[in-house]
């Protein structure tokens, strides 16, 4: 089962993650830094209270949320559960926060990531190219209401 929880910095702490790539480390950083900010962000925990993952949002600009992520390999035990955890945290994002537009850019090589966006209902707007700090490719994706 998970749960979803409001973020606060001592779940960043708990975080059972190895980054792959220096950049995942940057990604840690500056969750850490819009968590303590005050922007809207849930934790996702397992029946042990271990995190799944961190899910972040970002205001853009006039009802506009950039939304991030971090996950722990903890995803993979429980997708359904973890799908329907981040279906709630999008109405969140769109309901109680009054966004008009959730946008999130995925690696364009992470396909399993592609299709994730998609099956949250997600819509593929275009290559954002050399956009990652690797220069790695991404697609801009974006649920509007």
């Amino acid at each position: 089962m998970i749960s979803v929880l409001p973020s606060n910095i001592k779940h960043l702490n708990k975080f059972k993650f190895k980054p792959k790539r220096i950049f995942e480390e940057g990604s840690i950083i500056a969750a850490r830094e819009k968590i303590k900010n005050g922007l809207p962000a849930y934790t996702l925990v397992d029946e042990h209270y271990h995190v799944v993952a961190i899910i972040i949002g970002t205001p853009q600009y006039g009802g506009v949320l950039e939304a991030s992520a971090i996950f722990s390999d903890l995803i993979h035990k429980n997708k359904v559960e973890f799908h329907k955890a981040c279906m709630n945290i999008c109405a969140i994002f769109l309901d109680a926060y009054n966004y008009h537009r959730i946008q999130m850019t995925v690696r364009c090589d992470f396909v399993a990531g592609q299709k994730w966006a998609e099956s949250l209902g997600f819509k593929a707007e275009g290559i954002m190219y050399k956009y990652g700090a690797d220069k790695s490719d991404y697609i801009m994706y974006a649920k509007v209401v």
